[in-house]
């Protein structure tokens, strides 16, 4: 009885103490359970409840809030609630770089949602690059032929990562991303094909920003690069910040960054022309007197553009009348029958008038139109606009033809030193009234601050010490053909940048001929032929290799060639670079490809095609 009593005590005791260390054992357990997890939440996002996917990764980046998972699944849950800024803020700090096509999926689609088509299909871009089976992705491109290609150019950055950052980074820019969006998208196709890395398009990115003057903003982005360009990028913005020796030490780190293209535009706001003057006096008050510094009015400028005297009969049909009326500085144009005119209100008027002027108006239909007729000084008269067809398509046309954004973008920009500042008639360089010093230097600004604080670079572009090559192609952002109009055409002939490379004296001397061997950019043309003869004789005169003086005051370097058999000591332009009428009314214009011309069909005696 004792033996059982004992034995029954020290069974009680073992269970008491198990029952005590069970309790004990769950008391640690639940104190020692953690809390939501990543996985946890990505389960119940994959379920499709956002709310608590949201809640969860919340818990998670309280206490670990460099969790790049977390942050990501926090990201996508707070897009499918729709809380759109606050998901956009949370990949901006992973960085487009580290987004995964899903992430992207969702920014399109947002995007897209509150009418931002650019960068939404931009997002949506990415993440087929990314991951082009995502279930969604392709459906969602298969609709972008019905959007417009307007975004086409940022589709040509083949990397995924790289175009994810510069979508993300446009997104997240301190209000209205538009015009910086908008200013990315004037730039070169070839811009965006050079993008490969995410580092890429922060320093595209960071130049936009520059050229917006928004130099904090641009250091952010190039906040922990480390390579030539982005020191160059930093020197700059630094310079704009007013820590000057900071942005020579990040000058110091770019080496030669930059200096392989002189006329490369640097990334800077507009200072306008008037800024050139105090340092530069003798030029600029050369260049604002020439043709080029007069080719676009508007606003107060229109109170002097000509007119016709009285109400001008249509040059082709005789039943349609067009009247102008100007009050101020306000024009008013109606044209067509008398009882059944179309009526606009001119905004621009563009050329010098050396030659002619035709305006730009919008008619009552929004649209901007270039005039049917145009005023051609040689004459002193109105005719047909050169190009135009002789009878429109509707009675609109007899306002002008209709154009296009980038048709009149197109106009303005060949008349201007920056087309958008004439648009929104903003901006210092909008009162240059035409070419001024800034359309083939570059904005100014890095410049007049470089100066002012003893920078070791200028920070302007200075196209003379370009190749010709390069300079000749900045004479064809306007004196070019746009392709259209074929080499066999004789209105091929206006375009001299297009003409002046099928001559033989550009291709044999290895490209060392261009527009400044004879024309100097900061004053109107000479009209000496004996000036001209000059140039020529430098290299074809019985005295070969003497070279001359080009007209912009550098020295061309003459290359031997073959004395004319026909005259040696003179006579050139006419039988060599005519002058060729019937192009234009009233006008003539100096054939640039410099050729030996035939009778018959003005091609070189014993060569075929295009003077090759």
């Amino acid at each position: 009885m004792a033996i059982a009593k004992t034995t029954g005590g020290r069974i009680g005791k073992v269970v008491a103490f198990g029952a005590v260390a069970v309790a004990l054992a769950v008391g640690v357990a639940l104190v020692l359970r953690p809390g939501p997890s990543v996985d946890r939440a990505r389960l119940a996002y994959d379920r499709g409840d956002w709310q608590k996917a949201t809640d969860d990764v919340a818990s998670v980046l309280a206490r670990e809030p460099a969790n790049e998972e977390a942050m990501r699944l926090r990201a996508r849950s707070l897009a499918r609630l729709g809380r759109v800024d606050e998901s956009l803020a949370l990949d901006a700090k992973l960085g487009g770089g580290r987004l995964q096509a899903e992430d992207l999926f969702l920014v399109g689609r947002d995007f897209l949602a509150a009418g931002k088509p650019v960068l939404g299909w931009a997002a949506l871009d990415a993440a087929s690059k990314l991951d082009p089976r995502h279930p969604g992705v392709a459906e969602a491109l298969a609709r972008r032929s019905k959007a417009g290609a307007k975004g086409d150019r940022l589709s040509a950055i083949a990397d995924g990562r790289a175009l994810a950052e510069l979508v993300v980074g446009l997104a997240n820019l301190a209000g209205d991303p538009a015009r910086t969006l908008d200013g990315l998208l004037r730039r070169d196709r070839s811009t965006f094909l050079k993008l490969a890395t995410p580092a890429d398009a922060r320093k595209l990115l960071a130049r936009a920003l520059l050229e917006d003057g928004r130099s904090g903003e641009a250091l952010g982005r190039l906040d922990g690069l480390d390579d030539p360009e982005a020191h160059w990028l930093k020197a700059r913005a630094r310079l704009v910040e007013g820590d000057v020796a900071g942005s020579k030490a990040e000058l110091g780190q770019a080496g030669a960054f930059g200096e392989d293209d002189p006329a490369s535009l640097e990334p800077a706001r507009y200072v306008g022309a008037r800024q050139c003057e105090s340092c530069h006096s003798e030029i600029y008050e050369s260049q604002q007197a020439s043709h080029h510094a007069g080719t676009i009015a508007w606003g107060a400028g229109l109170a002097t553009v000509p007119l016709p005297k009285g109400d001008l009969t249509d040059p082709i049909d005789p039943a349609i009348v067009h009247r102008f009326r100007r009050e101020n500085d306000r024009i008013d144009l109606a044209s067509g029958p008398v009882e059944k005119a179309a009526r606009a209100v001119i905004d621009y008027a563009l050329g010098s008038g050396h030659h002619g002027v035709t305006m730009l108006a919008k008619g009552e239909d929004g649209r901007h139109r270039s005039l049917r007729v145009s005023y051609y000084t040689g004459g002193d008269h109105w005719g047909l606009t050169s190009g135009f067809e002789a009878k429109p398509a509707d009675p609109m046309g007899y306002l002008g033809e209709a154009l296009s954004e980038e048709g009149f973008n197109a106009c303005l920009n060949c008349h201007t030193t920056r087309f958008t500042s004439e648009k929104d008639r903003s901006g210092p360089e909008a009162v240059d009234r035409g070419i001024g010093c800034e359309r083939c230097h570059g904005p100014g600004d890095h410049h007049v601050r470089a100066v002012e604080a003893n920078w070791p670079s200028p920070a302007i572009a200075r196209p003379r010490l370009a190749t010709p090559a390069r300079r000749l192609k900045l004479c064809a952002q306007c004196h070019a053909s746009d392709g259209v109009i074929p080499p066999a055409d004789p209105r091929f002939i206006r375009f001299q940048a297009t003409t002046l490379p099928f001559s033989r004296c550009v291709s044999e001397s290895g490209g060392r001929l261009d527009c400044v061997a004879c024309h100097d950019p900061h004053t109107n043309v000479e009209t000496s032929p004996a000036y001209y003869e000059a140039r020529c004789l430098a290299c074809h005169g019985q005295g070969q290799g003497r070279g001359a003086k080009a007209a912009s005051g550098m020295r061309v370097e003459a290359v031997a060639a073959t004395p004319c058999p026909t005259n040696p000591a003179g006579g050139c332009l006419p039988c060599h670079m005519p002058k060729v009428s019937g192009i234009m009314p009233f006008m003539a214009f100096t054939d640039h490809h410099i050729r030996v011309r035939r009778a018959d069909d003005g091609r070189p005696s014993g060569e075929k095609g295009a003077g090759r």
